[in-house]
């Protein structure tokens, strides 16, 4: 407590994190489909396999945002636009616009998804560790 009182890098990197877990939550609260996620049964196991089920959908979301902004940077990157490691920092995964929650999906299950390496070349970027830009 004393540590939190007197030291502002340690308030501002604990307010970071838990901004972090915050928006996790707020993102997998938003994807689940009733009662807002709260779950209504007294039964352990169905407790745990929705807490599952939902995790599984939350990380599949996450992945293929994290996908769509890395592919986003790459061409950015080969048009030569520049952005920084500031600007990367303020990404997030919990991206929702883009999402139906509720509508009609159609998989094509003949068309394979493009092949992703999961690596992200962007181009050299000078920074003074000293000032940070």
């Amino acid at each position: 407590m004393l540590r939190w009182l007197t030291d502002g890098e340690f308030r501002v990197e604990v307010t970071a994190q838990t901004n972090k877990v915050e928006g996790y939550n707020n993102f997998s609260v938003w994807l689940s489909l009733g009662n807002q996620g709260i779950v209504t049964e007294n039964d352990s196991q169905e407790q745990e396999k929705r807490s599952h089920y939902l995790a599984l959908v939350a990380d599949a979301a996450i992945y293929q945002n994290v996908v769509d902004m890395s592919r986003v940077l790459k061409n950015l990157a080969v048009e030569e636009l520049e952005f920084n490691q500031e600007d990367l920092e303020a990404l997030s995964p919990y991206l929702t616009h883009h999402i139906k929650r509720f509508g009609k999906y159609v998989l094509d299950l003949s068309k394979m998804p493009d092949p992703w390496d999961g690596k992200l070349e962007l181009p050299k970027m000078k920074i003074d560790l000293r000032t940070g830009s």
